[in-house]
């Protein structure tokens, strides 16, 4: 039985929101354990893990939008796109943390990565897409955003607790495949879950989009209006500054503060708090009825806390937790609040039919911030004689800490004065 939009349940919510799990699982190794593994275990070249990402993600700038535009040509079969590429991502995964030995390894990192990040966007991009058309209340829609962010932080806090832990009795690459059959496993139960909904609620979904779309992309882009593209210029500096410490903290607990058996740790109260900041965010957001301010508060507690991090020392342990602690609750409407704002855009706008190609733009500016941090940052550490695992002086030392939190809340402060300065800002109140 078909539900109407303005009645979605929570169970609903729920079995819409599951599949991000497994997704988000996937996602987190790959940035963060991938380039660490392949250095750590087989001797592979930072810089020459930053070229490589970074031309990866040149190809996601292509083929993103493309994936987006196709999405939405053939929306009847989004289920079936959903299955192939979720199969390709377990498939992906195992691939990219089983080198074969007889093959470059820098070549087999870019193999498995590139399908990997194909199927990653293939389905974030279409399961976002469908929560940003499933209701056409503004406020739902954030909870749609919340719940589905929800399964994606638990899916996070899966991928970090789990190698810490399979690690303390196995090597790292045997860990790896297990993080590889658990990931299938989530995987399957995600997609039997999904489709149980998605036979539910098709029908609401497709009344929601009133045009068929065309495969003109840049026309498309291009015709966007200007507090959307501003809107995306302000995300994809929020998303760069919270790239850099997504891609360092690993040598940043390791190799500055001496402590590499709290990395999972301090992952976990930061994805916890961000998780507890979601609910938050959105429920003040809902009472001041303005999504754009809300967001630009967090930026500046991210800020306001973060910026600690460069008064540190080696051993400060509880100082790092809080740090953890309150940023994290802050990111938690970064995950919220950019997709229920593009959804209230395109709502605006009459783009439903173009919903997936404009949310494969959060997912491509995402992508594109981690491999920005990358072929920016790893290259900077080398140039300065950093190197992962092992005793650094303390000249080089410093740099990783400069670079951990100095740049970002530069980048985050400039995006604040952006957003702050706008006249759009000064609208905000009006347009709702």
């Amino acid at each position: 039985m078909q539900e109407k939009t303005n009645q979605i349940t929570t169970v609903s919510m729920v079995q819409y929101g599951f599949l991000a799990l497994p997704i988000a699982f996937a996602g987190f190794p790959i940035y963060i354990h991938g380039p660490d593994f392949y250095a750590s275990e087989f001797g592979a070249s930072l810089t020459s893990l930053a070229a490589i990402l970074l031309g990866l993600r040149l190809i996601d700038a292509i083929q993103d939008p493309i994936i987006g535009a196709l999405s939405d040509r053939f929306k009847n079969y989004r289920a079936t796109l959903i299955i192939v590429s979720a199969l390709c991502l377990a498939l992906g995964f195992y691939l990219l943390f089983k080198p074969q030995t007889s093959i470059s390894i820098l070549l087999w990192f870019s193999g498995a990565v590139l399908l990997v990040t194909t199927a990653y966007s293939i389905l974030v991009i279409n399961l976002t897409a469908i929560g940003g058309i499933w209701s056409p209340d503004k406020h739902q829609r954030t909870k749609i955003a919340m719940t589905r962010e929800t399964f994606g932080l638990i899916g996070l806090l899966l991928a970090v607790c789990l190698p810490s832990l399979l690690n303390t009795k196995m090597t790292p690459q045997i860990s790896f495949q297990w993080m590889s059959a658990i990931l299938s496993s989530l995987l399957i139960v995600g997609l039997l879950i999904f489709l149980n909904w998605h036979s539910k609620n098709r029908h609401t979904i497709e009344q929601n989009i009133e045009s068929k779309s065309n495969f003109k992309i840049y026309e498309q882009l291009k015709s966007l209006s200007p507090k959307t593209k501003f809107f995306l210029t302000i995300y994809a500096l929020s998303m760069l500054a919270s790239s850099i410490p997504a891609i360092l903290i690993i040598f940043y607990v390791r190799d500055f503060l001496n402590q590499p058996g709290f990395i999972g740790l301090f992952l976990i109260l930061y994805f916890l708090t961000a998780a507890l900041g979601m609910s938050v965010w959105s429920s003040i957001s809902q009472k001041t009825d303005n999504k754009e301010q809300t967001w630009m508060f967090a930026m500046c507690l991210a800020v306001v806390s973060f910026i600690w991090v460069l008064f540190l020392n080696p051993g400060d342990l509880y100082a790092y937790g809080i740090i953890c602690i309150i940023s994290g609750f802050a990111f938690g409407a970064e995950l919220t609040l950019p997709p229920s704002i593009l959804a209230d855009h395109i709502a605006d706008e009459k783009r439903e039919e173009q919903s997936a190609l404009l949310f494969s733009q959060l997912t491509l500016l995402a992508k594109l911030s981690l491999a920005l941090s990358t072929a920016i940052i790893f290259p900077l550490l080398e140039y300065s004689g950093f190197e992962p695992s092992v005793k650094n002086d303390a000249e080089s030392l410093f740099f990783l800490v400069i670079c951990y939190g100095g740049i970002p809340c530069l980048i985050k402060l400039i995006a604040i004065a952006l957003l702050y300065n706008h006249p759009q800002s000064q609208r905000i109140k009006e347009r709702h």
